[in-house]
């Protein structure tokens, strides 16, 4: 009797939330369309990271955290490119902050989602929270995300993460908080998501990327590939032992590994955080075999593919995109070195290319492996892009990221990708 009664209360606990979604849903999203990002959206959400980064790799000195209205919104912003069915603004008020955010169900229909933070001496102080036309009582929500956190993650993490900020405190327009998360604290929290995720998702296993990082290591090392020759060698080795070791169950599972294994050796081993150590501790040091290794004649592009596939196949093109376009906002802004169409030609290369590996399956790949053998069948033609664009040249050209001059920029990059040979094999 207990059992029974213990598992209508776990049922009752997870149709809750799934039944507040479907009652409070609306027509439309509270949040509008969010404008287009610009190079001091990038810049702004690439501070506060490396601000916060920073703040915990000490714990002495000033470890206070600032950000503006206008700092959250980019970073907003940049979070909405990444997940096109999410959208989010943040209003900094002198009693409190004011996050409203919309996400878009499969149905068409919008949850609208309203928080209110206010200051506070001791972690995280929620004012009111409203779903909807729903408002909920504020008070249990943030110990409940906690206890959650702490079920989810163990070793208490949850209520680490809740308290790692203290003395929130609001000046005109800008929010300021101390820092009391160590860098220990981070990895910790970090390592736990990372793996709670990768777990949950079914994403390939730090083991089995490293398998595919070292084959091609030492495939280098016995000149098999050479370091100085041209991605789409590695990207040829790494796709045909996926052809090779795949078996009708494991073939999706073979391909991501093998792309994301490409990632961390071509694009930049710092993807590997995304889940945990993959390179060797011995070989961190060492540049990879495909460092010197180039796309179209050049490293920095096959970093942009490379990269952008590895992303794609642990999230969505939304997301790989996002990473892509941030790059180059980046480079438009001062001291960069300038928007290049180019560069995103190949990161919607590197996406695209991943999305039809993924799809496609074992019979297929035989074809699509013997299709990698020239940079041509694989990569477009960019010599006619406008690159290395200052953020004046930029705007005076294309406008934004959503401008009609831009997309059709990308429509003309778009036709050009999907027009390659190495997609005709099906």
């Amino acid at each position: 009797m207990k059992s029974l009664l213990f598992l209508f209360l776990i049922l009752g606990v997870l149709a809750s939330p799934v039944a507040l979604v479907f009652f409070t849903s609306e027509p439309a999203p509270l949040v509008a369309s969010p404008r287009a990002a610009t190079p001091d959206d990038a810049r702004r959400a690439k501070d506060m990271v490396l601000s916060f980064r920073k703040l915990t790799e000490t714990e002495t000195g000033d470890r206070t955290f600032r950000a503006s209205e206008d700092d959250l919104n980019g970073a907003l912003i940049f979070a909405s490119r990444a997940l096109p069915s999410v959208r989010a603004r943040a209003e900094v008020l002198p009693f409190g902050v004011v996050i409203d955010s919309s996400y878009r169900l499969p149905t068409g229909k919008w949850v609208n989602l309203t928080a209110e933070f206010a200051p506070a001496q001791e972690g995280i102080a929620l004012s009111y929270l409203r779903i909807g036309q729903v408002t909920l009582p504020a008070a249990p929500v943030v110990p409940a995300v906690e206890l959650l956190m702490n079920l989810v993650l163990g070793d208490g993490l949850g209520t680490v993460a809740v308290n790692g900020v203290r003395n929130i405190r609001i000046a005109g327009k800008t929010v300021t908080a101390e820092v009391v998360l160590t860098r220990a604290d981070r990895k910790a929290l970090a390592s736990r998501t990372k793996d709670t995720v990768r777990a949950a998702s079914g994403f390939s296993t730090v083991e089995d990327l490293r398998g595919y990082w070292l084959a091609m290591y030492e495939a280098s090392r016995s000149g098999k590939l050479d370091p100085n020759g041209t991605f789409a060698q590695f990207l040829h080795f790494a796709v045909a032992r996926a052809a090779d070791r795949a078996t009708a169950e494991t073939a999706r599972y073979e391909m991501q590994t093998a792309l994301f294994a490409t990632a961390i050796q071509c694009g930049h081993y710092k993807l590997q955080f995304l889940i945990g150590d993959v390179v060797p501790p011995d070989l961190l040091k060492t540049p990879p075999p495909c460092a010197s290794a180039t796309l179209a004649g050049r490293r920095d592009l096959r970093a942009h593919f490379a990269l952008s596939a590895g992303l794609q196949v642990a999230s969505d093109a939304g997301f790989a995109f996002a990473v892509g376009e941030y790059k180059e906002l980046l480079d438009a802004s001062r001291g960069g070195s300038g928007f290049s169409f180019d560069d995103i030609a190949a990161d919607r290369a590197g996406i695209e290319f991943a999305i039809f590996l993924t799809r496609s399956g074992p019979a297929d790949w035989p074809a699509i492996v013997a299709g990698l053998a020239r940079e041509a069948d694989m990569f477009p033609r960019i010599d006619d892009l406008p690159s290395l664009m200052p953020q004046s040249e930029f705007e005076q050209r294309f406008g934004g990221v959503d401008s009609p001059a831009y997309r059709q920029m990308l429509s003309k990059i778009d036709a050009r990708i999907t027009g390659l040979p190495v997609f005709s094999v099906q």
